[in-house]
């Protein structure tokens, strides 16, 4: 009987910090296995909707850290980071 309670009182317990998700995206940072259409069929129209969100997170994941920050973020970064040359070549100067 005691055994019971216990039980019962655990299961409360995970009951009330448990969360449950009903919205569902795909993982923007892991490849995807992409299903191709019938390859006899001519309709090649796409089903659903395209979500924003999702699209702008991988738009996001493909820039650059040059595209996506202002400064670099950490030491390695810095190496590299302003790869513009400061003064702009001539051609035209023998000395080149």
């Amino acid at each position: 009987m005691q055994q019971a309670a216990l039980l019962n009182e655990m299961i409360k317990k995970e009951r009330r910090y448990q969360k449950l998700y009903t919205t569902f995206i795909i993982n923007p940072h892991k490849k995807g296995c992409f299903l191709a259409g019938k390859p006899n069929t001519i309709d090649t129209h796409l089903e659903g909707k395209l979500d924003d969100g999702l699209l702008d997170t991988i738009t996001s994941i493909n820039k650059t850290p040059c595209e996506k920050y202002d400064w670099p973020v950490t030491e390695s970064q810095t190496i590299g980071w302003f790869s513009k040359p400061l003064v702009k070549s001539n051609m035209c100067d023998v000395q080149v």
